[in-house]
C-alpha cells in the first residue's frame, strides 16, 4: 500500500538504520527525547550541587530554598518569563486558598486550574500566540504537563498535611526531578528525604547510574522499534486500520500497549532515579500491561503514585464521610476524567474503567456473601476455582483491552476494534478468550512479582 506522510508523521531514520523511517507522531514520546538532549547538564548541575550542599551539613530549611531557587531559574531559563509566571500563578493561589482552612475551598481552587489548563491548552493550540510570544511546541506541552502534575501536589499538600509551611509546600511543588513529568510522590515520602539516613555516596551514584542506563537503554530500544514498527502513526490512519483483519489488530492493539508501557518505564524511571538517589521512596514502576488482566490491578499497579493520590485525597475521605464505595469510586473517575483532559475518548475510557471495577467488586460481594461456603464451591478446589474465575475475568479483559484503545488511540481506532470484535465469527471470539484465559493465568502466576522500584 503506498503511503503518502501529508502530516510529517515520519523522519528519516538514524545512519545505522536510514533505510526505515522513524515514526515521530507520538508528541509525548519526542518530548522524552527533547527533555533528554536539553536537561541533562542541569541534572547534573541540580544533583552535585545538592550533594555538595548536603554534605557540607547546612540546614534542612536551607536545602529547600535551594530547591525552590534552582526549579524558579530552571523555568525562567527555560521556559522564558511569561511561561514561568503562567506556572507560578497555581501553588501562589493555594498559598492564599490554604490559608482559609477549607478543603472545599482547596477541590473549587483544584478544579478551577484544571479547568484553566484546558483554556491555556487551547491558547497553544493557536499558532498565532505562539509565533507572538516565541513559544515552541515543546514548552507549551512541557508546561501543560508542569501544570497537571503541580496541580495534584498543591491539592494533596492541603488535603493531608495538618501544619502548613509555605518553604516546604513550594520546595515539594517545585521538585525539579518530578516537575516536569511525574511520577505523583506523595508529601510525606518527599518530606522523609530528610528524615531517612543516606546510603554511602558511592552505593547511590552507583544505583544512580544503573538506573539511568536502565532508562536509557529501554529509550535507545523504543527509538529503533520506532523504525519498524509504526504503531503511532498508524493510529491516525483508521481508514488504513480497517482493512486489518481481526488476528492483525489484535498485535496492533498488543504493540500499542506495550509502547504506551514502555513509553512511562522511561520517562517515570528517570525521575524517580534521581528522586531515590535524594533518598526519596518512590512508587514502583509501571507494571507490564501483559501481566495485569483486571481492572482494579491495572489502577493499582500501573501508577502506583496517582493511584496513591486518588486513594488518600478522594476515596478515603469520601469513604469517612459515610460515602458508599459506589459514589466515591464514581467521583474519583469523575475527578479522572477532568484531570486527564475531557475528551470523548477519555469519557470513554473512564466510564469503561467505572464499570468493570464494579463489576468486580459485585462479582466479590457475591462470591464472599453467596458462594464461598456453599458445597458446590468446596467441592471444586483452589485450583479449578481459579480456573473457573480466570474464564469469568477473560470477557472482562477483552473489554479493558478495547477500552484502553480509545485511550491510546482515539475514538475513530477504538470504534473500530470494537466493531471488530462484535462482528467477528463465534468460533474466532472464542479461540480469542482462549487466548485472554491464557493471558489471566500468566498474570495469576506472576501477580507477586512486584515491578521494578527504583
Amino acid at each position: 500500500m503506498k503511503y503518502t506522510d501529508d502530516y510529517g508523521d515520519f523522519e528519516p531514520g538514524w545512519l545505522i538504520l536510514n533505510s526505515h523511517k522513524k515514526d515521530k507522531s507520538d508528541f509525548e514520546w519526542e518530548t522524552i527525547s527533547f527533555l533528554l538532549k536539553t536537561n541533562y547538564v542541569h541534572i547534573i548541575v541540580y544533583l552535585v550541587s545538592f550533594e555538595c550542599l548536603r554534605v557540607s551539613h547546612i540546614s534542612e530549611k536551607s536545602l529547600q530554598y535551594f530547591q525552590i531557587t534552582f526549579s524558579v531559574m530552571y523555568l525562567f531559563s527555560q521556559m522564558g518569563y511569561l511561561l514561568t509566571w503562567i506556572l507560578l500563578i497555581q501553588p501562589i493561589t493555594f498559598i492564599i486558598v490554604g490559608a482559609l482552612h477549607s478543603k472545599l475551598c482547596i477541590w473549587i481552587c483544584n478544579l478551577t486550574f484544571i479547568g484553566l489548563s484546558a483554556v491555556f491548552k487551547k491558547i497553544n493550540s493557536d499558532e498565532t500566540f505562539l509565533k507572538q510570544y516565541r513559544i515552541n511546541h515543546y514548552e507549551t506541552y512541557i508546561s501543560i504537563l508542569i501544570l497537571s502534575w503541580m496541580n495534584l501536589r498543591c491539592t494533596s499538600y492541603y488535603l493531608t498535611t495538618s501544619k502548613e509551611d509555605i518553604r516546604k509546600f513550594l520546595a515539594y511543588c517545585l521538585y525539579f526531578p518530578t516537575m516536569c513529568t511525574g511520577p505523583f510522590l506523595s508529601f510525606k515520602h518527599f518530606d522523609g528525604m530528610y528524615c531517612k539516613k543516606f546510603e554511602p555516596i558511592a552505593i547511590r551514584i552507583k544505583n544512580l547510574i544503573l538506573n539511568i542506563l536502565r532508562c536509557l537503554i529501554w529509550f535507545t530500544f523504543g527509538e529503533i522499534c520506532l523504525h519498524y514498527i509504526y504503531v503511532n502513526a498508524t493510529g491516525f490512519q483508521p481508514e488504513f486500520v480497517k482493512q486489518f483483519d481481526m488476528w492483525t489488530l489484535c498485535g496492533y492493539g498488543y504493540a500499542m500497549g506495550q509502547f504506551f508501557h514502555l513509553k512511562y518505564i522511561v520517562i517515570y524511571g528517570l525521575s524517580t532515579s534521581i528522586a531515590s538517589f535524594e533518598n526519596i521512596t518512590t512508587p514502583s514502576l509501571p507494571r507490564c500491561i501483559g501481566r495485569i488482566h483486571l481492572y482494579s490491578e491495572m489502577w493499582k499497579y500501573f501508577d502506583p503514585g496517582l493511584y496513591d493520590f486518588l486513594k488518600m485525597c478522594i476515596y478515603i475521605p469520601l469513604r469517612r464521610f459515610h460515602l458508599n464505595k459506589f459514589l466515591s469510586s464514581l467521583l474519583c473517575f469523575s475527578f479522572i476524567f477532568i484531570w486527564h483532559g475531557i475528551a470523548q475518548h477519555i469519557f470513554i475510557w473512564v466510564v469503561a474503567n467505572f464499570i468493570g471495577i464494579n463489576l468486580e467488586s459485585l462479582a466479590n460481594i457475591i462470591y464472599e456473601s453467596c458462594l464461598k461456603n456453599t458445597e458446590i464451591v468446596k467441592s471444586l478446589g483452589s485450583t479449578k476455582l481459579q480456573i473457573l474465575k480466570n474464564l469469568l475475568a477473560s470477557p472482562l479483559l477483552a473489554a479493558s483491552a478495547v477500552s484502553n484503545f480509545y485511550f491510546f488511540a482515539g475514538v475513530d481506532i477504538g470504534y473500530i476494534f470494537l466493531q471488530s470484535f462484535l462482528t467477528e465469527t463465534f468460533f474466532n471470539k472464542m479461540v480469542l478468550l482462549s487466548i485472554l484465559y491464557c493471558c489471566c493465568e500468566v498474570s495469576i502466576s506472576l501477580r507477586d512479582m512486584k515491578a521494578r522500584s527504583l
